[in-house]
């Protein structure tokens, strides 16, 4: 076992190794004393090699309680390899046959208690090269994937950009990366992984990029052969489908992002501005955001987070913007009507990235179709609209096949394992039917033939049983046991009886006995049929995801400028900036909060 245990370890030797031994996860050697501290768990040790001579330190955790030490590990800023057992315990023979299932790090787990609802999970790629450095962003529990192209190459961009995406991972060439690189990611406290060298090769890159997004060719994503960024994505890429084991069907795009598209901020900028973190604490409290955020969804109010982050430069779409927030300032039903249909929905976007690294269980697709039935009456209210971008909810998908087949096949809640059974609706599967029949009928079948039995051998006195150990017999006594009809098979003698069984009631005990057995593996059947048919829907559902972030925003935005009566100001091209009666709005926020009046200004800058 410890060699087996050692061959998983040597493939992933910046990991520490959660490796299933029965109801625990058990961690060996150097992983076990770093666990028993960051955990605060028992450290032992267990008898090992020939003669078990050895003492290997050892520590565990209950598998049914891993998730919560994982995302302890995870926040402590460690990687953790989980290994399970792939073979039915009661069928094995022999060594327990294991494999490695998933690697968890800080930039792609996707534990619900581990990321931050309100906030993105970044993880980056980085590569450093004479002309400058080159970097791909994204998020695995969303799917957000994009590159950035400065119009300067630079470290000080970069850095502007690490600030602005926070990233809690960066993926670097092992042995290729810079101490003034080092110096700077570590200032961010960001975890630095080492990944294969060649999967930031152009060719390479290009061929894991090709193959994700099913593409002759990547020009349509705005990359070319010799773009600078094109070796990050591809290794970025290649590092989320190592970690989750799975082919990420929920990344199924790639942006670049110009920087000129955007306001242009730097790190120092950024931090003093407190535009989303403070820099108490570098938490929401005394930020822009906590002022603004009245988002009735996560999804909301991570995008408000992102706007917030990266200012609009084209005065067309800032005006398009400035259109929704006036109609939701001013209609403060319609704003009611929004956000209470908003907060009737899930997040979708973070469902399809479990979807995507096959981690969603039967809980998610519940909450997908719970936003589903809120597509309807969302779309008839937002089309109705004027603004340009709230009238094209009117043409909005509604899937509605999706959510027929949701409807009809998931119970209303359903367990979180599929272990647990009872998932399926009655009706959806006559197999899984017969089977739960076969499972909640078994007593019903056996009386019918126990009267059959009674009648055919004449005996009223007959009885048909079970036990645990015999399984299901006929029973007669013994003075009744010369007259039983010529094909039973005797099974037992008593002192006082006779046992038999029959070829039919072997086969009913085999279906019986068998039943829980094979309807969760026809549940799971089903559920991952069901899920397959959610995978392919990926890129239209984050589409949908994406427009119900943005109506919240654009409803939150609507009702912060209700509440705390802010104008609408005129963009212009001219390079002036002129403001009457101006409040800064998070001092005026924290002022009231105290019992304060803050003070108007104008300002008049013009060249």
């Amino acid at each position: 076992m410890m060699a087996q245990y050692q061959a998983v370890k040597d493939q992933n030797p910046d990991c520490l190794l959660f490796f299933r031994l029965g109801d625990f996860y058990e961690l060996f050697g150097e992983d076990a004393k770093e666990a028993s501290r960051l955990l605060n768990i028992t450290l032992t040790a267990r008898s090992s090699g020939a003669g078990r001579t050895v003492r290997v330190p050892m520590a565990g955790v209950p598998y049914h309680a891993a998730a919560g030490y994982i995302q302890k590990l995870l926040r402590a800023g460690k990687k953790v390899a989980v290994c399970e057992q792939v073979a039915d315990p009661s069928a094995a023979k022999g060594m327990m046959r294991r494999e490695l299932v998933r690697v968890e790090t800080p930039g792609t787990a996707l534990e619900d208690g581990f990321l931050a609802p309100h906030s993105n999970n970044y993880v980056m790629a980085l590569f450093e090269a004479r002309s400058g450095v080159a970097a791909a962003f994204a998020d695995n529990s969303t799917g957000d994937f994009f590159v950035f192209s400065p119009a300067s190459a630079t470290i000080a961009a970069l850095e502007s950009e690490i600030a602005r995406v926070r990233p809690s991972e960066v993926v670097v060439p092992e042995g290729a990366l810079s101490e003034k690189l080092r110096e700077l990611l570590e200032a961010y406290g960001i975890l630095i992984s080492p990944f294969d060298p060649f999967s930031f090769s152009p060719l390479e890159a290009e061929r894991i990029l090709r193959s994700q997004f099913g593409v002759a060719s990547l020009e349509g994503f705005g990359l070319t052969s010799d773009s600078p960024s094109l070796g990050p994505a591809g290794a970025l890429l290649a590092y989320l489908k190592k970690a989750r084991r799975s082919d990420l069907s929920h990344i199924s795009r790639l942006k670049v992002r110009h920087d000129s598209a955007y306001l242009r901020m730097d790190a120092s900028t950024r931090r003093h501005l407190e535009l989303t973190a403070n820099q108490e604490d570098g938490g929401e409290r005394s930020t822009l955001f906590e002022v603004l955020d009245h988002c009735r969804s996560a999804a909301g109010a991570r995008l408000l987070k992102r706007w917030l982050g990266a200012p609009l430069m084209d005065i067309e779409l800032i005006v398009a913007r400035q259109d929704s927030v006036e109609e939701f300032r001013g209609d403060a039903l319609l704003s009611e009507d929004i956000a209470e249909a908003l907060s009737r929905t899930t997040d979708i976007e973070r469902v399809v990235g479990k979807i995507g690294c096959s981690a969603a269980n039967a809980r998610d697709l519940a909450a997908l179709r719970q936003s589903l039935r809120v597509l309807p009456e969302l779309r008839d209210r937002a089309g109705s609209c004027s603004s340009g971008s709230l009238q094209a909810w009117a043409k909005r998908e509604l899937f509605s096949g999706l959510l027929t087949d949701l409807e009809s096949a998931l119970v209303e809640d359903p367990p979180v394992s599929l272990r647990e059974g009872g998932l399926i609706k009655a009706g959806y599967s006559s197999e899984l039917d017969a089977i739960i029949a076969d499972s909640h009928g078994g007593r019903a079948l056996v009386l019918q033939i126990q009267e059959r039995e009674r009648i055919r051998s004449g005996n009223p006195k007959l009885k048909v049983l079970f036990n645990n150990i015999f399984g299901f017999y006929i029973e007669v006594s013994r003075s009744q046991s010369q007259s039983v009809p010529a094909d039973y098979e005797r099974k037992q003698t008593l002192v006082n009886a006779e046992r038999f069984t029959t070829p039919e009631l072997r086969e009913i005990e085999h279906r019986v006995l068998t039943a829980d057995d094979r309807r969760h593996a026809l549940e799971a059947q089903i559920f991952e049929g069901i899920r397959a048919k959610v995978a392919a829907l990926s890129a239209p559902l984050l589409d949908l995801a994406g427009g119900l972030a943005e109506l919240d925003v654009l409803a939150s935005l609507g009702l912060a400028a209700r509440r705390f009566g802010y104008c609408r100001p005129e963009i212009c091209a001219e390079g002036s900036l002129d403001i009457e009666q101006g409040r800064h709005p998070v001092v005026e926020f924290l002022m009231r909060a105290r019992g304060g009046t803050f003070v108007a200004n104008d300002c008049l800058l013009d060249p």
